[in-house]
């Protein structure tokens, strides 16, 4: 489908220590801990970024400061859990510093930890009522939120545009918008453009990837930053490139990165998008849909894929149904911003003229700011013609929308028995998305959902449920817009709620996203098509 502060308490030294072999069963460090990557931080309450505790919880916290001493902000922080037991279920989370180098992971349980950031580690112990603070020195800039010294622009748009397939002319109509915006020296649009044929034979019909700057010019319909050396131009040809690589996608965000650095990035992916789905599973689409190469990213693969070792301010969807919650909770670690569509936008895909013309006209603007504006500005210019969705997503408050969810599953499989008629009625009531596809009937609102269940069941545990998910998708939420009546109900993030026949097909892949594995939606599901194992 087309888219269609500062917190003291125990003041630690630092140690560096080799993380190798994290991953798995876990690995021996100093003093028989042991680091495992497979404890749910999320389950256990654990807040990264947010600068709280409750009674009996501690809090880990501290500065990222380079070799000036100044708080670098924008680079990731990641925290483990260690014990001495390897039966114990132990993982890794991670947060990103703020604008003063700041981080913080909140609510965090007793106990022993590590804390790693760019090949440095502290050991920390959690103290149940109080903080514990370990500053991190010689710290490199991140890119991301204000980033490092060495920036040379404001702000670098990355822009991956899979157009290897039938949406080749609205690529071409799109960067023709980007070239209409005014040059800049302290913001660079940057893109790599996959073409195909047999669409559109416009701008030289060539057929192979290319990669450029945007330049202004005052021509709609030809792409002069397109045109390669031979043709007056100054693009790079790369020939036939698989832009459905997860691989290339990376290369591309790091070579992005390196050749503009910037103090902010936002990474847009822009092609077909299905959600969370897995195009072998009875899709005719998959994330960065390549028609000449047959191949796709999906949604586990697009968090290695974003995975450039500093944040990205904002990851923009121009692809359909991706605001999702499996979608968001992937790469929440990766980005501070998700902002995308629950339903299909059309073939146009976002008004780049309107979206970014006051970030050409102001480049210090803010991360939230520009990623709120997205939202309100496209439905704003294109809400009048057509049915759309669009929302931006706080990443560091997914977490805790992730729990209410799940304490909000754990009810539906506790009220199934006395209620099950009712929340029957209420899925298929839900606001749904896919443009009327069967393919994507599952893909329903969220919080329609619950409130579908609500009136239906006037159940006072179940709406008690419904206000902790409203809660949290409340704090989430930096905006959410939508036009037409079709789409009425919409809240800003869809969420994979299939009929039992999809859930029988998908839900073992449906297991491999970590919004599955951290939480128990998927549990409910199970229970509510009476399936086992």
């Amino acid at each position: 489908m087309r888219r269609q502060a500062v917190w003291w308490g125990t003041v630690l030294s630092l140690a560096t220590f080799g993380l190798a072999g994290c991953s798995g069963g876990g690995s021996t460090t100093g003093g028989g801990l042991v680091v495992d990557t497979t404890y749910n931080f999320t389950t256990a309450g654990v807040l990264p970024g947010v600068d709280t505790r409750s009674a009996g919880r501690g809090k880990l916290a501290g500065r990222l400061l380079n070799s000036s001493l100044v708080g670098v902000s924008g680079v990731t922080v990641t925290l483990y859990r260690l014990t001495e037991n390897r039966s114990r279920q132990i993982g890794s989370t991670t947060t990103v510093s703020n604008t003063s180098g700041d981080y913080v992971f909140g609510n965090v349980e007793p106990g022993q930890y590590r804390l790693s950031c760019q090949g440095q580690s502290a050991d920390a112990t959690a103290v149940a009522n109080s903080d514990t603070t370990a500053n991190f020195s010689n710290v490199v800039g991140g890119g991301g939120g204000g980033g490092g010294g060495d920036a040379e622009f404001k702000w670098t748009l990355i822009m991956f545009m899979n157009a290897d397939n039938d949406l080749e002319e609205y690529a071409i109509e799109d960067i023709n918008e980007m070239e209409a915006l005014a040059n800049h020296d302290d913001v660079a649009i940057v893109v790599m453009l996959d073409r195909t044929r047999g669409f559109d034979t416009s701008n030289g019909n060539w057929t192979d990837t290319r990669r450029f700057r945007v330049r202004h010019d005052s021509d709609p319909t030809v792409m002069t930053s397109a045109l390669s050396a031979g043709e007056g131009g100054q693009a790079e040809v790369l020939g036939e490139v698989d832009t459905g690589d997860k691989d290339v996608l990376k290369a591309f965000v790091q070579y992005a990165m390196a050749e503009y650095p910037a103090e902010r990035y936002l990474v847009n992916i822009w092609n077909h998008g299905a959600g969370w789905r897995h195009r072998a599973a009875g899709g005719t689409r998959g994330v960065l849909f390549d028609d000449t190469q047959n191949t796709f990213v999906t949604t586990p693969e697009l968090s290695d894929a974003l995975n450039v070792g500093t944040n990205l301010d904002i990851v923009s969807f121009d692809s359909s149904l991706m605001q999702m919650m499996e979608v968001a909770y992937q790469i929440r670690g990766l980005c501070s911003f998700v902002v995308g569509s629950e339903e299909s936008p059309p073939g146009e895909g976002y008004p780049y003229t309107d979206i970014l013309a006051p970030l050409i006209s102001n480049p210090d603007t803010a991360a939230e700011t520009l990623a709120a504006h997205i939202v309100n500005e496209t439905v704003d210019v294109m809400g009048g013609s057509f049915e759309l969705t669009q929302s931006a997503l706080r990443s560091a408050q997914l977490g805790a929308l992730q729990t209410a969810i799940s304490n909000y599953a754990d009810l539906l499989r506790a009220k199934d028995g006395t209620f099950h008629s009712q929340i029957v009625a209420a899925r298929a009531a839900a606001q749904r998305y896919g443009s009327g596809s069967s393919l994507y009937e599952g893909n329903r609102d969220l919080l329609d959902f619950c409130d579908e269940v609500a009136s239906r069941t006037n159940d006072a545990q179940l709406i008690a449920g419904r206000e902790a998910v409203r809660a949290a998708l409340t704090a989430a939420l930096v905006a959410e817009r939508h036009s037409g009546s079709s789409k009425a109900d919409s809240t800003g993030v869809a969420i994979f709620n299939p009929s039992q026949t999809d859930w029988q097909d998908l839900r073992t892949r449906y297991r491999q996203q970590s919004f599955a594995t951290d939480g128990r939606w998927d549990e409910w599901l199970d229970d509510f098509y009476n399936i086992g194992g």
